[in-house]
């Protein structure tokens, strides 16, 4: 039996040990976070906090940062996104020292381009980062429990999303390179919950939807200091062959599946513009139950499911789909050549 000695021993050596661990993970923590904060505010992002607490020791360095907002981004996206969150708490566990978590806690606020402001909260919203990173960076992000809705329409609960998976990856952007840089997006989402007012033909739940995006950008950045220029931006990203290639796109909504590629960029307005294919199962029944369900006329829903038996058939791990070329031009939807529906215009 070993004495009391060797015990109070053996346990003042393991809390030392611990405490150089979390020591070293806290300078690791501290070092990424304001490297990572240098390395944004010169490719044109902003990055603001308020207050910072350290902590969790045993096991982990930890630091909390109130009221988080990033925004910029407009060489990648032209009009450029923010976002924000009551706190982000960055850890670093002593088990696992070359890893960075990052958890957003509350409220939090996402513009992507000029789409619509939106609000949500998650029960979890966790990304982990690589420390030591080599010529690509990336990471993952995964939340459960997300609920919200557009920025002050009073439904802040719209939407609500099971669990949500993006796997990313990009180019170490480098302010003097002259090579467009290519960024890669994986979104997963389950049981994405509609808004329960009006009338869903095929269901209040959509069951799995899905892409992997491709993002070819120039090398030109944003204005000075990030400044959001957002026509002149959108330009030079087009000028420069910037392209979005969607892949493995999936729906599963009710009796409709859909798989869908496509490629798209913004013609001479600076619209969107691009085409694609995409493979549709169950689309009778969806049809059918959209003209029961009043959203489109019955006479509608025949003539389309007759148009849809002549296009090409094909076999997908649903049963039989039909592919449909779609096209998208001056503002129009075309599907199998014929014009389906009209794209409101982006205002620069």
């Amino acid at each position: 039996m070993p004495s009391r000695r060797a015990v109070a021993g053996i346990a003042v050596l393991a809390i030392l040990t611990d405490t150089a661990l979390w020591a070293v993970a806290t300078w690791m923590l501290g070092r990424s976070t304001a490297r990572w904060s240098a390395q944004a505010q010169a490719h044109g992002w902003t990055v603001s906090s308020a207050g910072q607490e350290w902590g969790g020791w045993p096991f982990a360095a930890s630091l909390t940062i109130g009221r988080v907002a990033i925004g910029g981004g407009a060489r990648y996206v032209p009009g450029g996104c923010d976002w924000s969150a009551d706190r982000v708490v960055a850890s670093v566990s002593v088990a696992h020292p070359l890893t960075l978590r990052l958890a957003a806690e509350g409220q939090q606020f996402l513009r992507v381009a000029h789409a619509p402001d939106l609000a949500f909260v998650a029960a979890s919203a966790v990304a982990r980062l690589p420390l030591v990173q080599g010529r690509r960076t990336g990471g993952t992000l995964d939340l459960a429990g997300v609920s919200g809705g557009i920025a002050g329409s009073g439904h802040p609960q719209d939407v609500q999303v099971g669990a949500l998976s993006v796997v990313f990856e990009a180019d170490q952007d480098q302010p003097a390179a002259r090579a467009p840089a290519v960024a890669r997006l994986g979104v997963r989402a389950r049981r994405v919950g509609l808004p329960d007012i009006g009338r869903w033909p095929l269901g209040a739940i959509i069951a799995s939807l899905g892409a992997d995006a491709v993002l070819t950008v120039p090398s030109a950045g944003p204005g000075p200091d990030g400044e959001r220029r957002d026509a002149s931006d959108a330009a030079a990203w087009r000028d420069g062959g910037g392209t979005l290639v969607l892949e493995n796109f999936g729906l599963r909504w009710g009796p409709l599946g859909v798989a869908a590629s496509a490629r798209l960029g913004l013609d001479p307005r600076l619209q969107p513009a691009g085409d694609g294919t995409a493979e549709v199962s169950g689309s009778g029944q969806a049809l059918d139950a959209a003209a029961q369900a009043g959203v489109i006329a019955p006479g509608l829903a025949l003539t389309a499911k007759a148009a849809l038996a002549v296009m090409t058939e094909v076999q997908t791990p649903d049963g039989p789909a039909v592919r449909l070329p779609f096209l998208l031009r001056r503002s129009t939807i075309s599907v199998g050549g014929i014009p389906v529906t009209q794209v409101p215009d982006i205002r620069w």
